[in-house]
């Protein structure tokens, strides 16, 4: 859920909400699973990105995201060497510009219209696939949906 919080890139949140969410999530799951031990990447998401909020009085954190350019390396990887190469090799320069121009070639808006549309199989709608299909989630949406809104300004 707080993951789902921090992807926000519109709305302000409400610091109070947000630590007493983290808090809670804590709790939940040291009673639950006592034995367990508590991975400091969660403790650190549960405890502490509240402040990364409160540094930025509210505002989403998502804008500082660093996701776009990490998609990136798996083609930068592709295009620089193995299978699919599709670079010069001869040095450095002629190589990390062919690889700016694959870059720029696959994010040109007409090319990027011809990528495989997806399709689910279950529900018949476009966007998705079976394993991400919103029908097999309906469940628990409800639920994370109202804490995730709780968590947000009016």
């Amino acid at each position: 859920m707080i993951c789902s919080v921090t992807q926000q890139v519109q709305n302000k949140v409400d610091l109070e909400k947000i630590r007493d969410l983290g808090h809670d999530l804590m709790v939940f799951h040291k009673e639950t699973f006592p034995w367990a031990m508590i991975f400091p990447a969660v403790h650190t998401m549960c405890a502490h990105y509240w402040k990364l909020y409160h540094m930025n009085d509210g505002d989403p954190i998502a804008v500082y995201s660093e996701q776009s350019g990490e998609h990136w390396n798996k083609h930068i990887r592709n295009f620089k060497s193995g299978a699919g190469c599709k670079t010069r090799q001869q040095n450095i320069e002629v190589n990390t510009r062919d690889i700016f121009v694959r870059i720029f070639l696959r994010s040109h808006s007409s090319i990027a219209l011809k990528r495989r549309v997806l399709k689910c199989s279950r529900c018949n709608l476009f966007g998705h696939t079976v394993r991400s299909c919103k029908s097999t989630m309906q469940s628990c949406a409800t639920y994370e949906r109202f804490q995730i809104a709780s968590c947000y300004k009016n």
